[in-house]
């Protein structure tokens, strides 16, 4: 969230075991921007869809506690607004 809107970090991460890791700075993200426009517009809508998974699945298991039920799934599940 914090390349997309600039505000502060919410979260860190830790391995539990050996993996590959990519550290996207907004520094990285404008020089992408500045050298390929269509790998830049790729990253950011694939970002955007990311924190939009996240969100729903944080919005269902609100609505979930909100009505007593068990979360459902997320990809599958629509409710009117």
């Amino acid at each position: 969230m914090a390349v997309i809107d600039n505000g502060p970090r919410s979260a860190s991460v830790r391995a539990i075991q050996d993996c590959v890791a990519i550290n996207i700075s907004a520094a990285n993200l404008y020089r992408i921007y500045a050298q390929d426009l269509k790998q830049f517009a790729l990253i950011q809508m694939n970002m955007g869809r990311e924190v939009c998974r996240r969100l729903r699945e944080a919005d269902n298991m609100l609505f979930s506690a909100k009505v007593g039920t068990a979360p459902t799934d997320t990809q599958h599940a629509f409710r009117a607004g």
